[in-house]
This record gives C-alpha cells, sequence and structure tokens, in this order.
C-alpha cells in the first residue's frame, strides 16, 4: 500500500455532490494519495441546483462525505466557502460545524513562505450569473444533459479507438466559459479584488478552467473541478503552490 503524499495544503473546488457528473471515486482516491494540514473548498461542494431536478446520490457521494468528516475529526481544518449551486450553505457563514469545519464566503490564507491569498468561489464577479437568471438556467440544463450523454459519447470513442477520456460535458463547459470570460474579464475582476485587498494572489473555482496566470502584480489561481478535469491546488510544505490533474 503506497504511503500518502505530505502537504501543507489542498484547494479543491466545484464537486458537485449530488449531480451524475461529479467523479466521487477519482475524488476519494485523491483524498487517500495525500496527507494534509488544511482543506480549503471553494465552492459548488454539493450541487443543490441539480438536486432540484433530480437527486443523484449512490453510495461512493457518501463515502466522500464519510471521507470528508473523518479527515476533520483527524484533525485537519477544513474551510467550506458556498458557491453559486450550494449558495444556500451562505445562510450558515462564520458557523462552526464541530470537529474543525467552518463555512466563510471569504477566507484568507497565508503561505508557508509568506503570501497572502485571498479565497473565494467566483460567482459574484460573474456578470452572466448575477444579471441573466434565464441564461444561467438554460446554460445549467444544457450543462447537465451533456453529463448524461458522457458515458455513451465515450462508449462510441472506444469503439473508434478513441482511447484519451475526453469529455463532452468538459469540452462545452470549455468553449462556452472561454467566451464569457472575454465578455465579463473573469479573471481581471478576481484578480482586481485581491489587488485591492493587498493580497497576493486569489484562490477561485467556478469556471471548471484549471489556470495559473499572473495578473498585474497578482496570482490567479483556478483549482478546476471534479466534474471533467478532476484537478486541485496543492501548497508543498515549503509553501509552493502546484496545480495538480488527477488521472
Amino acid at each position: 500500500m503506497s504511503k500518502s503524499i505530505p502537504v501543507r495544503t489542498i484547494f479543491v473546488s466545484d464537486l458537485h455532490l449530488g449531480s451524475s457528473g461529479f467523479q466521487a471515486p477519482a475524488f476519494l482516491e485523491f483524498l487517500k494519495a495525500y496527507k494534509c494540514e488544511k482543506l480549503v473548498l471553494v465552492g459548488d461542494v454539493f450541487d443543490f441546483w441539480a438536486m432540484r431536478r433530480r437527486v443523484h446520490w449512490p453510495q461512493s457521494h457518501s463515502n466522500v462525505v464519510q471521507k470528508l468528516l473523518k479527515l476533520a475529526k483527524g484533525g485537519v481544518k477544513i474551510v467550506y466557502i458556498p458557491g453559486n449551486h450550494d449558495e444556500g450553505m451562505r445562510s450558515y457563514l462564520d458557523v462552526s460545524l464541530g470537529h474543525n469545519i467552518t463555512i466563510e464566503d471569504v477566507h484568507e490564507h497565508q503561505t508557508l513562505d509568506g503570501k497572502r491569498l485571498t479565497c473565494i468561489h467566483g460567482d459574484v464577479f460573474d456578470v452572466i450569473i448575477q444579471n441573466h437568471k434565464l441564461l444561467t438556467s438554460i446554460g445549467d440544463f444544457g450543462y447537465n444533459l451533456s453529463m448524461r450523454l458522457n458515458p455513451l459519447v465515450r462508449r462510441i470513442r472506444k469503439m473508434l479507438g478513441k482511447k484519451d477520456p475526453w469529455s463532452l460535458s468538459g469540452y462545452l463547459k470549455v468553449k462556452a466559459k472561454e467566451r464569457i470570460k472575454i465578455m465579463t474579464r473573469f479573471e481581471d475582476s478576481l484578480s482586481g479584488f485581491a489587488r485591492r485587498g493587498g493580497y497576493d494572489g486569489v484562490v477561485c473555482g467556478h469556471t471548471h478552467i484549471p489556470e495559473i496566470l499572473e495578473k498585474e502584480g497578482v496570482t490567479y489561481y483556478n483549482t478546476g473541478d471534479w466534474v471533467d478535469s478532476c484537478t486541485a491546488l496543492l501548497e508543498d510544505e515549503e509553501g509552493k503552490l502546484t496545480l495538480i490533474r488527477w488521472n
């Protein structure tokens, strides 16, 4: 049995528990592979939007919740930052759930090498989400439909000899978000928010596009998601931040 890799902090977002898209087995493997002091859940941990239409809750989703509780009970500090898909959790801001779990709208994190980071899901900087509710609902319906089609698309690609883990929902999400980013300047807005607060960087989720960008002296970190990309931001024991993809 392989030994867990020690890291200082893990940042993940957009798990979407309760939806058919969440890659629960992969996420469980990831959590077992790393041993951390602090785990920051950067929004959309649960998908209440999807659960309003149809609850998808296999045993693997319960296993993830149990694993998180076990980590907290074992001494890992867990910070839960609500997003737009689990915005109902914002009613419990600054509430301690016991066993080292707190809910915060915005969380400040300092790396071991002294960098100050502000952690926020990012939906409040998405003008499409804030100002175009109908368009958001249509997009969410289309995305969930594409997630249900993913297994069929993968089977067809396998029959055609394609072995790469291509995702229809991931492809559509990236293309849609790329166009939205041009209109909303999402990264610029979040980087500006961090800059005004005197931070060295901002950690967010929301777009499902994992990336690290330098923006006028501020570093923009997007953790990606656990529906398509299966990515996380890790702070090692020296304070260095790295974006990793879990295959």
